[in-house]
């Protein structure tokens, strides 16, 4: 590759040219899956250096699609080279595209590097006006962390549960991580009712009963949306949006001031979670 393509320029708008020309062979390269593979990192690394996020992280889905093994490793890399490199005007913007790497680290459980891309960048855009965009950054920053947490808890949780299944402390831990942080009810709900949380235990308890009509949804609903209230963040938003699903399924063969109140629930809830 070093042989067929000029690296020379320093120039970053000639580094994204090139890091462009260097995706575009790399997708229509099929007879070779090593040099297919090379030239598609090689375009995402090169894109990165000259601050292009975009085209660094369209090569990384084009490893994503062609090859097995999770890249959001190689996607919070890249997303630091660019941000570094990217200049002042363009930070922001830069910042902005990693919010959803991000998100998507800490759904694969990429607690640590995470939380370290989202320290990097706040350092970055500090001494801009982008108050929100620091705000969502704090915001992963903080998700990453508490998130980390549980889930090193929940490691040890579930080397407890090995030796002592019962254990109520390691059941609520284990079912936390399960649920909140990964969205696996299922999993989630079998440990929970075995835990020492006896409010949560008995919310499992109730979504095990599994509720067929609107009165006990709603029941389970109002008993989410109460336990949700108490959190903090980043629990806070997976239980009330475990309320808002039990207060969507009432909904349909729901009247008059039952209606009425999912409704209104329904609003409170979207105007504290925000967008999806």
């Amino acid at each position: 590759i070093r042989e067929l393509y000029d690296f020379s320029p320093v120039d970053p708008a000639a580094r994204r040219k090139l890091a462009e020309q260097l995706l575009t062979d790399g997708k229509a390269t099929n007879d070779n899956d090593d040099d297919r593979y090379v030239m598609l990192l090689t375009a995402a690394q090169t894109a990165a250096d000259a601050g292009d996020l975009t085209t660094a992280i369209d090569a990384t889905a084009s490893i994503s699609q062609a090859y097995e093994g999770d890249v959001t490793p190689l996607k919070l890399e890249l997303a630091e080279q660019a941000a570094r490199n990217s200049p002042p005007a363009d930070r922001a913007d830069v910042s902005r595209q990693t919010l959803p790497i991000l998100d998507e680290a800490i759904r694969r459980s990429h607690y640590e590097p995470a939380e370290q891309l989202a320290i990097d960048l706040i350092n970055l855009v500090r001494r801009l006006d982008e108050r929100d965009l620091t705000k969502m950054l704090v915001d992963r920053r903080r998700a990453a962390s508490e998130w980390g947490k549980l889930y090193q808890e929940a490691l040890t949780g579930v080397a407890t549960l090995a030796n002592n299944p019962d254990d109520a402390a390691a059941n609520t831990t284990v079912g936390s991580f399960w649920a909140f942080a990964k969205g696996n009810w299922e999993k989630g709900l079998q440990h929970l009712v075995k835990g020492s949380d006896y409010p949560l235990a008995d919310i499992a308890q109730q979504e095990l009963d599994e509720p067929t009509d609107t009165s006990s949804r709603m029941e389970l609903a109002e008993a989410w949306l109460t336990y949700g209230n108490r959190q903090e963040a980043p629990l806070k938003e997976p239980v009330l949006r475990r309320a808002r699903h039990w207060f969507a399924t009432a909904q349909p063969d729901a009247t008059g001031l039952t209606l009425a109140t999912i409704e209104k629930r329904l609003a409170e809830i979207d105007e504290v979670l925000g967008p999806a």
